[in-house]
């Protein structure tokens, strides 16, 4: 485990320029070591090949005002599998502008530069302020060989935002146990005014300012009040190795911060399997007039540590006046956290928490389907359930999502989940599924009540 508790101010890092070059340009990429022939090189274990290109100034005609952007660095690695490759860059507003919607087209080449395949990308933060900076990635699969990457600006459009002042503190890492790298921080409102977190990722960068990895998935709250902190949670798909984690956050100021619709019936409740790993049960409840989707994020602590956080973000919306009961039981790195502290699952305790501005009104429909149970089996800590859904209405359905909770007889939320189980399903269409459930421990499946239904989304 690695930790890195100093203090990270991200309109700090996002003001740091670079001598400024035109917005239209290509950045060519050449790989060390790349150019052997073919067969293809074995796959990599870890991702030291990475090589940082310096820019070179094209310009290029436009028939719009030139604007003043660069890519400061652009990384090429290779991937697990030979053919797959990853191009990392980095962009920065070196204009006077507030620029969004900012997209990049990435090419990568063969030795005789001959073009092996192209994508059109937005970079990772939806608002870039002057000077400010953001990271883009792009994976390309079963190309060949690359020995050339090349970036350019595609498009950008120039709107007004307020930029908010917050901060990402208490930065941590620890191992998943299946390969990957959980990281795990605090950000912080320093602002007088409310804000909405639009994106929030960590690129690693080694000790040779090589750009190693970049995730943009991080789990935590879009909004948050002045002063008000969060945690979040970012996984890296494999470990890095040792090096500094930089965050890039996009967050805006806003007026009209969102009210709480929502209450929680049964407040989460930490029980554990029968291996000892947590499972955090509740249900939450829709005290608004309109359909909304459901945001929550699940919290978990060690006395008043944040050990871990989770999202709560079933796919389909809650009625009004309507309840739904949950079970979390995915927690990456929480073993490592918990050895970390020298405690146990039965030690945790955990609160959830809305996301208000995540969970917007909609005018969705939900429909009910049918469904059939045919095989019910407990295997250890998870019971496996399967069936057939049908839909026998009067239109065809999206999002085709099973809902299940099961109780005690006494009412004891005991498990719950969903599945997603097809995008459509055409009129008088069947289809099976299967949707396993974690258990806690002494469970009594024979005398439990079930709650099952099928829900789709109309057209």
């Amino acid at each position: 485990m690695r930790s890195y508790q100093q203090t990270v101010d991200f309109y700090g890092i996002l003001t740091a320029v670079k001598p400024t070059t035109i917005l239209h340009f290509i950045v060519s990429a050449a790989i060390m070591g790349a150019c052997a022939p073919a067969p293809p090189p074995p796959p990599a274990i870890t991702s030291t090949a990475t090589t940082v290109i310096t820019p070179t100034e094209i310009p290029t005609i436009s028939a719009t005002p030139t604007l003043e952007v660069e890519i400061q660095e652009l990384s090429v690695l290779p991937g697990s599998t030979p053919g797959d490759w990853t191009v990392i860059g980095l962009l920065e507003n070196q204009s006077g502008q507030q620029l969004t919607a900012i997209s990049v087209e990435i090419s990568v080449l063969d030795a005789t530069d001959t073009l092996l395949d192209m994508q059109n990308i937005p970079i990772f933060l939806s608002h870039l302020g002057p000077g400010e900076t953001s990271p883009f990635k792009v994976h390309f699969l079963d190309v060949g060989i690359v020995t050339t990457a090349n970036a350019k600006i595609l498009a950008h459009e120039t709107t007004p935002f307020g930029r908010a002042q917050v901060k990402v503190e208490d930065l941590s890492s620890v191992p998943t146990g299946d390969g990957r790298l959980a990281i795990l921080g605090m950000v912080v409102n320093s602002s007088s005014k409310h804000v909405i977190i639009h994106n929030l990722g960590i690129l690693g960068v080694d000790s040779e300012s090589h750009l190693v990895d970049f995730t943009s998935s991080a789990t935590l709250l879009s909004t948050l009040a002045p002063g008000e902190k969060t945690p979040f949670l970012a996984i890296m798909e494999a470990d890095p190795g040792e090096v500094e984690f930089n965050p890039y956050i996009d967050a805006t100021t806003t007026l009209n911060p969102e009210e709480n619709v929502f209450s929680t019936p049964e407040p989460p409740k930490v029980l554990l399997t029968e291996q000892g790993a947590p499972l955090v049960v509740g249900s939450i409840r829709n005290e608004d007039n309109r359909p909304r989707w459901v945001a929550f994020l699940l919290i978990l602590k060690l006395e008043e540590e944040i050990v871990t956080v989770a999202p709560v973000r079933p796919p389909i919306p809650l009625q009004p006046g309507e309840s739904l009961a949950y079970a979390i039981s995915d927690f990456p790195g929480l073993r490592a956290q918990l050895a970390r502290y020298a405690s146990h699952a039965g030690a945790l305790s955990a609160e959830i928490v809305a996301d208000l501005h995540a969970s917007q009104p909609t005018e969705r429909i939900t429909v009910p389907m049918d469904l059939r149970i045919t095989h019910f089996e407990p295997i250890g800590s998870s019971l496996i359930l399967k069936g057939v859904i049908s839909n026998s209405g009067e239109i065809d359905v999206e999002s085709v999502t099973v809902l299940v909770a099961v109780r005690s007889t006494s009412g004891e939320l005991l498990t719950a989940g969903w599945s997603t189980i097809a995008q459509t399903l055409a009129i008088n269409d069947t289809l099976e599924f299967i949707l396993p459930l974690s258990l806690p421990q002494g469970a009594d499946l024979a005398m439990s009540e079930y709650d099952l239904q099928v829900l789709g989304l109309a057209p």
